[in-house]
């Protein structure tokens, strides 16, 4: 049976005939017996596709070989839903990010992005680390962009090009902005791309992660354009369009970016720059927490596990946990904030907390006292977003 890719999902600003379009252009060049080609740098599988004519028009990226995954080519081997080098970012879920990427506001130079189906996969087309072969794979299709240049002095960019780029990175708290992460053209205009590893768990930027970062465009003040859009960028809406696309939702990624909307509005306001807001959200040196961390932890102590629940509350969340499967720390604690809704350093809290448990306050999970956690953690979740305002 001839392969053939399949549309899951696209964004909110991508018109159906663009993707059609590119799927079309896909699946003529796997008719006409053009393989994937594996790209030969990365740290996960990234596949050029081709169009009939054999030239490169796509960039597939199948979930199951991100960094952490069961396929991963790189070496980077682990179960589906690992935390992928500390970042606090869940295996498996690159193509929701990156649709989430293209998704934030048209403004940003990001590549045609859609979730796909490749079925009927020939066994020598993709990784198979365990030898067992699945004819169908699913992961991030991007379209190819040409005409970009391999020579370019960051100097040479221009302020705006390099403020859309860190703004972007900022609302979407992005961890991987380094230099094969973007792509400049003739007229240095900058295409944003890999945006796999954004809308983290948890917060832990360091500056070493982001090209820009040195960049003397960043100490330059914002134009009226990008102030207006950031006044006016609405968080709420933007998370009800990706929550719409995304299979495992659980709360702390958007609780994250809600607070990074909050401080780029605040630094718009108070006239800051990007430096200053790198300055806030980004480690300097690997043990010391960022400004961003240090309020976050005030917040995390005002709003604590045993300050916000009930005994009651806190013992069903307690034994929620004991009944779980046997699981990898981090992977557990994500699958408790799914099914709880508390926020990550909240389920964290809840899972140290059985520590000190006795036998005598053990008791079996209640669904209804369950339903009254998720329902304070999202209050939780309004009320630290205003504390933290107050902090900034």
């Amino acid at each position: 049976m001839t392969p053939e890719v399949g549309l899951l999902r696209c964004g909110s600003f991508e018109a159906q005939g663009e993707i059609a379009m590119l799927l079309r252009r896909v699946n003529s060049g796997l008719r006409a017996g053009y393989a994937p080609k594996r790209t030969p740098t990365g740290t996960s599988g990234v596949y050029f596709l081709y169009d009939n004519r054999g030239k490169k028009c796509a960039v597939f990226k199948p979930d199951d070989e991100e960094v952490n995954a069961p396929n991963n080519p790189r070496g980077f081997v682990w179960s589906i839903g690992s935390d992928i080098m500390g970042r606090g970012i869940p295996s498996g879920s690159g193509s929701f990010r990156e649709l989430a990427a293209a998704m934030l506001d048209p403004t940003f130079r990001i590549p045609l992005t859609s979730i796909v189906e490749l079925i009927n996969v020939p066994k020598t087309w993709f990784q198979n680390n365990d030898e067992r072969h699945s004819t169908i794979r699913v992961g991030c299709l991007q379209e190819f962009i040409e005409k970009t240049s391999t020579k370019w002095d960051p100097r040479d960019l221009p302020a705006s090009e390099v403020h859309k780029m860190a703004v972007l990175d900022m609302l979407i708290l992005n961890t991987d902005r380094n230099e094969g992460n973007l792509l400049v053209d003739d007229n240095h205009a900058i295409f944003l791309i890999d945006h796999a590893l954004c809308l983290p768990f948890t917060l832990n930027l360091y500056d070493f992660d982001y090209q820009w970062a040195k960049w003397p465009q960043i100490m330059e003040p914002f134009e009226e354009d990008m102030k207006r859009f950031i006044l006016q960028f609405d968080v709420e809406k933007y998370i009800t369009r990706i929550t719409k696309a995304e299979i495992k939702k659980s709360a702390n990624p958007y609780f994250l970016i809600r607070f990074s909307d909050k401080v780029l509005k605040h630094a718009v306001k108070n006239n800051k720059t990007l430096l200053d807001i790198s300055n806030f959200f980004m480690r300097k040196q690997w043990e010391i927490p960022s400004k961003a961390e240090s309020i976050l932890k005030t917040a995390e102590e005002e709003f604590a596990f045993q300050k916000v629940f009930t005994s009651k509350q806190q013992a069903a969340v307690h034994a929620f946990i004991r009944a779980m499967p046997i699981q990898d720390r981090f992977e557990a604690i994500l699958n408790v904030q799914k099914e709880t809704g508390l926020l990550h350093f909240l389920a964290m809290q809840a899972m140290d907390g059985m520590e000190n448990e006795s036998n005598d306050e053990q008791t079996s999970c209640d669904k209804e006292t369950l339903r009254e956690v998720r329902e304070i953690s999202k209050q939780v979740s309004t009320q630290m977003i205003e504390f933290l305002a107050q902090l900034l």
